[in-house]
This record gives structure tokens, sequence and C-alpha cells, in this order.
């Protein structure tokens, strides 16, 4: 599939500046907010699916912030902690890992908000840390711990399960501004006191503290293969962004006394803007003057640059890097670029992104590499459909097939006639039929009039809810055959043709399931 629009969120939706988006995990739902203090939920289509009033800001009145910035002259930082800005985006998002739940820091607020999707009800949580900025929070990757820092450097572990809040003061000494848990709930962070530490997510001690020579800008734990003792999978080695100048390797166990490992680079490359682990021991690193390279950590190749190249001439704003395509995407101000990795580390050159204007400021892959989102400065959020799901049927000579999330294809192999349907909801199975073509997700299946010949509208036609997922459906010219957890449902296609309740079976029936 080629990279084409999905769909945009004007700049107007979100307030005048800057954007921050987040997707769920399985990509189902797309999180954004600007300026306005407003949480927008969209769904994959970019549809409007909910919204998130947040709190206003805690002594707004006493510090009025946008008047103190119109003093400045231009160009001059803008006073306060760092992201209190009217042009900044006003709250942090952080999906939890099944996608269920996200939590929400708005600015110059002491209460974190959580949204729950399948109740869209919205929980705040009080840090009980007033007048101070929450700075960083991320969830764990198992039992549902939510981690959220704060400008002086304290940390509360909040237990969703058990509804638990446990503060740690003076975890740093400065603000909380990175961190990432790994598989076994150890959480790894970084401040602007130029401290790295390691905490048990249990209990909140800590493991380790390390100083380090500059400001930590990013903190990974690598997807490098590693078994304990046991042989059971752990990830042990972290990876530090230090000044944007190097990147450290080390492990998160051990002791404190343990030099690190440090990665340096041509200083014509610039500052190291983003770098993430991919496949099995492989960095990639993506440089504020358009360079990307890759390094192995294997003993073998360590510290070499395994492949760089200057992908963009310059400027690059950010990068992203998706485990399940093998791809990765540098944006600079004005296009992205998509490159494969591993194989020879080619640019797709079919799935370059040119803006007509410029200001990309975060480019973003769902998780399964299905979307590739970007935002720009403006306030615009630009999705692309980059894979489609492999969802198809036939039925003798016609075959159908998605042409993109709303929209499937069916084309008689023979004659080559074409019709294009348009449905309303992605579709997780496909039917075909002499006359008709169904599509569905779980317990749901909708039907359209598609006739063979090409000739008519393709209009839906009949919706049906099942008593469980749906497997299979089977059709002809008039009558549905749908399978789901073991029973086969057999109805009408157009509820036109019959009275409600007439002409329908089940089967097998209960109790008779053969001998």
């Amino acid at each position: 599939v080629i990279m084409k629009e999905l769909f945009t969120i004007p700049s107007d939706h979100l307030g005048t500046g800057r954007v921050r988006f987040a997707w769920s995990p399985k990509g189902q739902y797309m999180a954004a907010v600007g300026t306005n203090r407003k949480v927008n939920i969209y769904d994959r289509n970019g549809k409007l699916f909910n919204e998130i009033m947040l709190p206003p800001a805690e002594g707004e009145e006493e510090e009025p912030v946008v008047e103190e910035k119109k003093k400045k002259k231009k160009g001059a930082p803008a006073a306060g902690p760092k992201w209190v800005d009217p042009d900044e985006p006003c709250a942090l998002l952080q999906w939890d890992s099944s996608g269920k739940k996200l939590a929400v820091l708005a600015s110059q607020c002491s209460v974190c908000v959580i949204w729950i999707a399948k109740t869209m009800d919205v929980v705040k949580l009080d840090t009980n840390w007033r007048a101070q900025e929450l700075t960083w929070l991320q969830w764990s990757r198992r039992g549902d711990i939510l981690a959220i820092g704060t400008s002086k450097g304290n940390l509360m572990l909040y237990n969703d399960n058990e509804k638990k809040k446990v503060p740690i003061q003076g975890k740093h000494t400065r603000a909380i501004t990175c961190g990432q848990w790994n598989v076994e709930n150890m959480l790894a962070m970084g401040g602007e006191d130029s401290m790295l530490t390691v905490t048990d997510g249990a209990d909140g001690d800590t493991i380790k503290s390390i100083s380090l020579k500059f400001e930590p800008q990013e903190v990974i734990f690598s997807s490098k293969k590693e078994t304990d003792s046991r042989g059971a999978r752990v990830e042990t080695t972290l990876s530090i962004n230090v000044g944007r100048k190097s990147i450290y390797l080390l492990s998160a166990m051990g002791d404190q006394q343990d030099d690190p490992l440090e990665l340096a680079f041509q200083e014509r490359y610039g500052d190291i803007l983003r770098h993430a682990w991919y496949g099995d021991g492989y960095i990639v690193i993506g440089f504020q003057s358009g360079q990307v390279v890759v390094v192995s950590t294997h003993n073998a190749e360590l510290s070499e640059e395994v492949h760089s190249e200057a992908y963009l001439p310059s400027n690059l704003v950010d990068m992203d890097v998706c485990a399940a395509v093998g791809r990765v995407a540098v944006a600079g101000n004005r296009s992205v670029k998509v490159i494969e990795l591993g194989t020879g580390y080619k640019e797709v050159v079919a799935d370059a992104i040119e803006l007509n204007r410029g200001g990309i400021q975060a480019v973003k892959w769902t998780d399964d590499g299905s979307v590739l989102t970007l935002a720009t400065a403006t306030g615009s959020i630009h999705s692309y459909l980059a894979t489609l799901p492999v969802v198809h049927a036939s039925f003798m000579t016609r075959v159908a097939y998605l042409t993109s999330l709303q929209e499937i294809s069916v084309v008689d192999v023979l004659s080559g006639n074409k019709q294009a349907v348009q449905i309303e909801t992605e579709p997780a199975f496909l039917g075909l039929g002499p006359n008709h073509v169904a599509v569905g997700m779980n317990n749901q299946a909708w039907f359209y009039r598609c006739e063979a010949d090409g000739k008519g509208s393709t209009i839906q036609v009949n919706t049906r809810d099942y008593m469980g997922s749906v497997g299979k459906v089977y059709m002809t010219e008039t009558y549905a055959a749908v399978m789901s957890e073991g029973s086969v449902t057999v109805h009408p296609i157009e509820p036109s043709e019959y009275a409600e309740g007439e002409e329908e079976w089940q089967g097998p029936a209960q109790g008779d399931q053969g001998g």
C-alpha cells in the first residue's frame, strides 16, 4: 500500500499553537491536546469519539503567565516551568499497556486525570503536591502502576487496581523529565539533576543511582535478547541519551560504581535528537543534522556504525521506529522519509510525505505500523494509512478486499469489473456472495448489496448482532450463513424479504452436537 492520507485534524480543533498526540497501543484511539485545556479522543478514522475537559490551572489569576510573556521581547524564553507556555500543548498524555485507560497531566495542576475508554468515565487523581508542576508520567507494562514525576524530583506510584498512592520524596533533586518501565516493573528515570535512578516499582526502593556528565534526554530499556539463569527473557540493559552528545549503555542491576559504556559519534552529526532499539541489539539514532546512524551492541560489532546516511539535508525534528513493520520514520521541517530497517536501509520513496506548509513537530507510528501520524507547529494533525489489514473474501470469479479502512473493492478477475463499497467501520472479516458483501467485527456484521453485473448501487441493506464473535460468513443470493463460536445462524440477507423472526434458524441445536 502506498502511503495515503487517512484523515486530518484541523488546527482550530485544539486551540492555536502546537499540539501533542498519542495513539492507544492497539491503534483504536488517538488522544490529542493543544492549548485550550481540552483533550479530544478520535477513532481510527479521525472521527471525534469523546472530549475530556481538563481542570483549570491552579493559581492562574495570581500568576498571569500569558501577560508575563507578552512583556518579554521576541525570542525571549517564557517565564516559569518548561511547558507553562500559552503556545505549547497544555498536557502530557499516556495510554496504559492495554489501551483501556488514558492518563493526562494538565500543566500548572496537581491533579492527574484518568479517562476510562470502556465507560468514558473521568477519574481525577489528586497527587497532594500543591504548587508543584507535574512534569512526567508513564504506566507500567504490568500491574497497572502509574508513575508521576514532579518538578522538585518527587515521585508518586499509583496502583490503579488497588487505588493506592505511594508518594516518594526526593527521588531526584530537580525535575524528573524522562524514564521508562521494563517488563519486570523496574522504573528507570532521568532528571534535570543529571542523575539516573532505577526504582523497584513494587515498593519504590532505589535499586541504582548514577551521576551522569549531562542531563539525560531519553532513558530506554533495550529490546536486546537477554535471559536470566532460568532462561527467562529479561530487560536489564539501559540506553541513555546524555546531553544529546552521546549514548550511554549500562545495566540496570549490579554495582553502583559500574562504569557505563559510552557511544560517541562524529561532531559533524550534531546533537542526538532521538534513539530507539530494534531487532536483536541494534540502535537507530537520529541526529539533528538529518544524519541517521545504526549501531550494534553485539560484542563483535560494538561501537561500530553498521549504517550511516543523511536522509534529510538538515533539521531532523523527530524520529520514530516501528518494530512491527521494521521501518523508521524521520521528520524534517516539511517532509517525512520512511526507511526500511535491515534491508540495506533503503528509503521507501513512494511513502515519502511532503507538506505544502512547514512546521512538522512530531511523527509517530501506531504500534502495528498501519498508520503514521504527524503534528505541525500550527496545531494540525495529519494521519496516513501505511499498511492495510489482510482481510479478504472470494466467491466464484469475484474477490473482495480492503482498499482503505472504510472502503472495499469487489473485483471480477475475468471481466475486470470493479465496484467500490463505502463502509462505516474498519472490518475484521469479510464475506462475499453472488449479490452481497458482508463486513464486520466481533459479533456484528453489516450487509451491502453488490450485484455481480456491477449494476445498481452498493447500499447497506442489513445490520445484525450475533451471540458470539463471527468466524465466517457464507451467502447465497438471498440467505446468509454466519458461523459464530460453534453455532451457525441462517437468515435472509435483506430483512424486507421476510417477516421478523420467520425463515431464520440456528444449528446445531442445543444438545445435538453429533455423535
